[in-house]
């Protein structure tokens, strides 16, 4: 079976979204499973290149200037179905059967795609994020059942060989490992991953198994949550509908070259940059063992689009944040369309400076993990561009903001242009997580008896059907496009035993988007250092570990006794902004900093600057516009005499 991989023109509005539905899904032919993807684009075009790895960006540019040509390595598309064939036919002379779970811990290299593909079509992949810590890496791969285990051997820039024999401590179902590249010490147990791939089939399965749409392809785990993350089932039809419905808005075409930096145990990296690219028959350039993070990799970036003809890469606000302050001299950028940016709002100014910089628009897009990846994306050629929206649904999934009760139960839809929490229905939402128990609050049915994913998320819908992000009722903390859940630090600083209550919330920060901070009330003299040095010591995850802490007297409460975040949210909302306002204040008369709850745009912030005779009031607004502009709150500004 082809896919309808249809040639149109872009869809940028809400109309052209709902007249190409006039064609019913099930109607557009979309493959089977991931594995069928892969096979159809083999045999359209197998000697195309589908994956170029270059590890280390420094020393690709100095091969490059000196007139190297082989600047990375290459795998076409003929050589990475044989060695998914590889991995899967490895999998199953192992003992994976069509329900068994393959965890794997493994960087940005192209034996994750090999893993991926390779899992998926064997039994299940569990793809988890090393940067845990050890121990929860162990306990997510013993809740999957993972019987397998790929792991990253030793390298300069990957530890988790270090950590192996303390996640095996705590995944006693594992039952094979397999490490690719250079084996660890005292890993007498464990296998070479490339040594065992040579020793099957690549010309094709040499099982049968039929892998049908519904069938569970992955489990990918939620970040930032309490206790363990949850792990998230998505089934084949979720990750190729995924794969195929957001490429008719970002268009990519075969032959089409697109970077992925962001880390392949996430589903973006996965599916919106990898799965994607497969069925359009697109390269992927994968940048860096640790993605974006890898040394040279953005430093290299312009030079690594100029010399490739990239077409497009996926991002967070904080990969934007670095591009936008490199210089774009000598570099030819023309090949680039599309720079998609996710996981937390996009700051004005930011964008802004992007554009000017690269003279690329940034297609700002909204999605989570029970949606596979993607629900809306701002097209990256609407006209007028919305900067600060989420954009339009992709076509066939349902979105809408709704009125629910304290307890989570479906009220109403909402009226244009009013908040309420983000809904989504469709061919992309999860089957649910992995321990159904945990499925009560993921699902909402509204008044017509529809199932609908619960975001937990809080946005408004325009008239032109563009969604607007305006707070997360789940009160997540991102920090660079990283979910952090603020129980992890609160259940860990009530451990201490001089502390009584902690709520953490999310800073804005210029960079990060915004970092976790805390504030609590003790029951013993303890300083915010000691509680500092507590939470480093006792929070697995580095990212999670406050900026800082603050004791107060007593933490703001409802009227229920409820510990009231968004007092703390407004608090920090106006720490920062007179934190930069004081950079520039020189011979003000007043400044006033007003943060409030607006029902539009969330929290918000409204400023009022007095300014002695024969300042220019003109000045002083661009000043703070231009030191306020690269946060990601809404907020006004009135400069007066």
């Amino acid at each position: 079976m082809t896919a309808d991989i249809p040639s149109l023109p872009p869809l940028t509005s809400l109309a052209d979204i709902e007249a190409f539905e006039s064609v019913p899904l099930a109607s557009r032919n979309l493959p089977a499973n991931t594995l069928e993807v892969i096979r159809e684009t083999v045999r359209r075009q197998p000697d195309t290149l589908a994956i170029r790895y270059i590890e280390n960006g420094d020393k690709w540019k100095a091969a490059r200037d000196s007139g190297e040509t082989d600047l990375s390595r290459d795998i076409t598309y003929g050589q990475l179905l044989a060695n998914i064939y590889r991995a899967a036919n490895l999998f199953r002379a192992t003992g994976i059967g069509d329900s068994d779970v393959v965890s794997m811990v493994l960087p940005n290299v192209p034996e994750a795609h090999y893993v991926l593909w390779g899992a998926e079509a064997a039994g299940i992949v569990a793809p988890i994020n090393h940067m845990l810590d050890a121990s929860e890496i162990g306990e997510i791969i013993q809740s999957a059942g993972s019987k397998v285990l790929v792991v990253m051997g030793v390298h300069e820039e990957f530890d988790i060989a270090e950590k192996l024999a303390t996640i095996r401590a705590h995944a006693p179902s594992v039952e094979h490992v397999f490490v690719v590249g250079a084996m660890p010490q005292h890993a007498e147990d464990c296998q070479s991953f490339e040594d065992a791939l040579a020793q099957h089939a690549d010309d094709g399965l040499t099982f049968d198994r039929e892998v049908r749409p519904e069938s569970i392809a992955s489990l990918f785990h939620t970040g930032g949550t309490t206790g363990l993350p949850k792990l998230a089932q998505h089934s084949h039809s979720n990750e190729v509908y995924t794969a195929w419905a957001l490429n008719l808005v970002l268009q990519y075409r075969s032959g089409d070259t697109n970077i992925t930096g962001l880390p392949l145990f996430h589903c973006n990296a996965a599916l919106a940059s990898g799965l994607l690219s497969f069925m359009h028959g697109c390269t992927v350039l994968l940048t860096g063992i640790n993605g974006y993070r890898s040394p040279g990799i953005l430093s290299n970036m312009f030079h690594l689009i100029e010399h490739y003809r990239v077409i497009g890469f996926a991002s967070v606000p904080t990969i934007i944040a670095v591009l936008s302050q490199l210089p774009t001299e000598g570099c030819d950028l023309s090949s680039l369309k599309v720079a998609g940016c996710g996981a937390a709002p996009m700051p004005v100014e930011l964008f802004n400076k992007f554009q000017n910089a690269t003279g690329v628009r940034i297609a700002e897009g909204y999605g989570l993990t029970e949606a596979t990846v993607c629900s809306t994306m701002c097209p990256p050629a609407a006209d007028p561009p919305r900067i600060g929206s989420i954009g339009l649904r992709i076509p066939y999934t349902r979105v809408k903001s709704a009125i629910l009760d304290s307890k989570g139960v479906f009220v109403r839809d909402c009226e244009p242009d009013e908040v309420g929490i983000v809904l989504v229905n469709g061919p992309s939402v999860t089957p649910g997580y992995l321990d159904s128990s945990k499925n009560a609050a993921l699902f909402v049915t509204d008044s017509n008896g529809d199932v609908w994913l619960n975001t937990g998320d809080l946005a408004r819908q325009d008239n032109d059907g563009y969604f607007w992000l305006t707070g997360r009722s789940k009160e997540l903390i991102i920090r660079g496009g990283h979910n952090i859940d603020p129980k992890s630090i609160e259940e860990v600083l009530v451990t201490h035993p001089a502390v009584n209550l902690a709520a953490a919330v999310g800073r804005p920060d210029s960079y990060a988007g915004e970092v976790p901070v805390a504030y609590v009330d003790v029951v013993s003299d303890v300083s915010e250092e000691e509680l500092m040095e507590y939470c480093r010591e006792h929070i697995g995850e580095r990212a999670a570990v406050p900026k800082a802490i603050t004791i107060v007297d007593s933490l703001p409460v409802t009227g229920v006794g409820k510990i009231h975040k968004l007092t703390l949210n407004l608090m920090e909302l106006k720490l920062v902004i007179d934190k930069e306002l004081a950079k520039l204040q020189d011979n003000w008369v007043s400044c006033r900093v007003e943060p409030q709850l607006d029902p539009k745009l969330g929290a918000m912030a409204h400023i009022a600057i007095r300014c002695p005779e024969g300042v220019v009031e003109s000045d002083v607004d661009a000043a703070v516009r231009e030191a306020l502009g690269a946060f990601s709150f809404p907020f006004t500004l009135d400069v007066s005499y």
